[in-house]
């Protein structure tokens, strides 16, 4: 009866965690919560020494395009009218599209020398796809700062590349996870997506869970019902950090993770739950992840009601979820192989 209580207890406190400043979220916890907290803080090397940003370098974004070139353009185009606080470039990496989307952004960015385009044979996901991009503005750009961020989310704040450098000059942040709003009648915010890691005993559960839904959609027993936009009624107000995971519509790198990190997502996925992974990760490295209110970016992700394509969207969804749930499963149990990733990442 007790423990009833206070599992009830605890899931109204995680409502409440909008409303909560993070060491109160923390301390609601549960016990296998806090442990896996205890272990990354002590497999942590400490935390990686402050970089100043050079002046000059460009700021890269760096946009992951699969069909729907025209959405690539419309994002394109918001970048382009943000202020120049700091040089701008773009780079756009077409997925192998299967519509006209790579002839269109190609004819679209001629003449822009600011933008290129990097072109796939094949669509390899959005970790490694992402990951091309980033490696480009890293290695051969030389950016510092370095946004990865969904080719439908439009950026309206003008101020945001000053925003964003001063507050890495004021916190220190490895990444930053902005505002992410989906407007609508009902608007919702997308980040934090998660205030704490999932322990090892939640992903084996996640597992179970799409493993039978899964089972229950190949036989024609699971129930389709339109898909929404995962988020948040009310925004956040706090500005957060500690073990929380970021949504990965848009992320902001800084100048300590680029250094640090090679590339940012594990390519053992294809797509859905990098989040979590990334985090860990990241984490396991002493790098400090912030969620920051005051930026906020919009992101166009649409609803879905087509009854006709539902079942193969969950099935991909299904699929790849496991996938990925699996790799973070491999790295949360063997703690060996969550190093060997801290060196290679």
């Amino acid at each position: 009866m007790i423990h009833n209580v206070s599992v009830k207890m605890m899931k109204i406190l995680r409502k409440c965690y909008v409303f909560l400043p993070q060491a109160i979220v923390e301390c609601t916890l549960e016990k296998k919560n806090r442990q896996l907290n205890r272990d990354i803080k002590s497999a942590a090397a400490g935390r990686p020494a402050f970089i100043k940003a050079q002046n000059g370098l460009p700021f890269t974004f760096v946009l992951l395009q699969f069909n729907h070139a025209e959405m690539t353009m419309e994002c394109i185009e918001a970048i382009l009218k943000l202020d120049e606080f700091m040089p701008i470039r773009i780079v756009v990496v077409d997925n192998a599209s299967t519509d006209d989307a790579l002839n269109k952004i190609r004819g679209y960015a001629e003449g822009k020398e600011n933008v290129k385009i990097i072109e796939l044979e094949t669509n390899c996901g959005f970790a490694m796809g992402n990951n091309v991009g980033y490696k480009y503005a890293r290695n051969v750009i030389g950016s510092e700062f370095i946004v990865v961020m969904n080719n439908d989310v439009v950026i309206n704040d003008k101020e945001i590349l000053k925003k964003a450098v001063t507050e890495y000059n004021k916190s220190a942040y490895s990444i930053l996870g902005p505002d992410i709003v989906v407007p609508g009648n009902r608007p919702v915010h997308q980040n934090p997506l998660g205030y704490h890691l999932k322990t090892e005993h939640e992903t084996r559960m996640f597992l179970e869970k799409y493993s039978k839904r899964l089972e229950a959609l190949e036989k024609g027993v699971f129930k389709l019902r339109p898909t929404s936009p995962y988020g948040h009624r009310i925004k956040d107000p706090y500005r957060r950090t500690g073990f929380i995971v970021l949504h990965g519509a848009a992320y902001i790198f800084s100048p300590i993770f680029v250094k640090d990190f090679e590339y940012p997502f594990d390519e053992g996925t294809f797509l859905y739950g990098e989040e979590n992974i990334l985090a860990l990760r990241t984490l396991y490295k002493g790098h400090k992840i912030l969620y920051a209110p005051a930026i906020q970016v919009i992101h166009k992700t649409k609803s879905s009601s087509d009854t006709s394509r539902l079942a193969d969207y969950y099935k991909f969804r299904y699929q790849n979820y496991i996938r990925s749930y699996s790799v973070y499963r491999n790295m949360i149990s063997n703690p060996g192989d969550v190093a060997k990733n801290r060196e290679q990442g």
